[in-house]
């Protein structure tokens, strides 16, 4: 399917053409690399074997259905994701650490597989393949640039995912990225950010720390930690499990900018003045903390009453 597709004229596909040659060759013969006869079929079966190494066999298949797209564009989609987490560069580092235990290595590579995959799925849903793929990548490692150490979570001095980060720095993998290892799915929650933050026009560090705030004040945080932990019962409560964590983190990322653009950030003088629009969310999440039992419509509706309150403010 890639071979018959147009997928090798994706500029951050392509560039996996040069990898099949010495750096010698890809010097001195650039033009005729790209002009070789058999470029699209290079190209296919290298970026076919790079997901299958990092992410899995059913990495494709599995976010093809979910999506509800082609695999071409997942396959641009896991590129474009590559690019702005610089994952592959994990990969190299971890698989290549002498000392590591093996199970930290195997937890390690499960989480960083896991962000691929939530990332990957969000720029399906959520990103314009075609135009603007550059322009994100671009945003996005600008934004995590600018991350303020105290939104990074402290590791402890003598951790295990400690002696991980500093052999990431080592390798020249830049900061941001390496402390993200203290839990790689912190990094997803950026991409939603950097995305309203461009779409509003805000100041990208300024919603990450409101951001933060309102997960926290509106059990977002928790809700989200509970609804990824949810077991399902079927391959299609799996995908609506992971259709809904997705969702809440976008709402979770509108809302934010509406209470910096619209109060400053001040969070508890928007609450207080949003009192009735905030409530419907409010008593699902406080019926979801009371019940004792698993109700995943439950979820769902908490997960409507979010997305109704992004619609009353007219950021649906």
């Amino acid at each position: 399917q890639l071979i018959e597709s147009d997928v090798h004229q994706d500029t951050l596909v392509s560039r996996r053409l040069f990898g099949c040659f010495p750096r010698t060759l890809v010097k001195e013969y650039t033009d005729e690399i790209v002009n070789h006869r058999l470029a699209k079929e290079i190209i296919a079966t290298q970026i076919a074997n790079e997901i299958v190494d990092l992410m899995g066999m059913n990495f494709v298949a599995n976010l093809s259905e979910a999506a509800g797209c082609t695999v071409a564009d997942v396959v641009r989609a896991y590129a474009l994701m590559v690019e702005c987490y610089e994952l592959d560069r994990w990969f190299d580092v971890i698989k290549a650490l002498p000392d590591l235990a093996e199970n930290h290595r195997l937890q390690l590579l499960s989480e960083i597989a896991e962000l691929g995959t939530r990332a990957t799925r969000w720029i399906l849903r959520n990103c314009d393949l075609h135009t603007g793929a550059l322009d994100l990548v671009q945003e996005f490692k600008s934004a995590i640039m600018m991350i303020p150490k105290a939104q990074l979570k402290e590791m402890q001095a003598r951790s295990w995912r400690a002696d991980v980060m500093q052999a990431m720095l080592k390798a020249g993998i830049a900061a941001p990225y390496a402390q993200g290892i203290e839990n790689p799915g912190d990094l997803f929650k950026l991409l939603p950010i950097v995305e309203v933050a461009r779409q509003s026009r805000c100041d990208t560090n300024q919603l990450l720390a409101v951001n933060a705030v309102v997960g926290q004040a509106m059990q977002i945080d928790w809700f989200s930690k509970q609804l990824a932990g949810i077991h399902p019962q079927s391959h299609w409560q799996s995908l609506q499990i992971d259709a809904m964590v997705d969702d809440v983190f976008q709402y979770q990322s509108r809302l934010s900018s509406w209470v910096l653009k619209n109060s400053g950030g001040n969070f508890d003088a928007w609450r207080e003045q949003n009192a009735l629009l905030l409530e419907p969310w409010l008593n699902v999440v406080e019926e979801i903390r009371m019940t004792t039992q698993t109700d995943l419509a439950l979820y769902a509706l908490a997960v409507r009453r979010m997305e109704d309150a992004c619609v009353k403010l007219g950021l649906s």
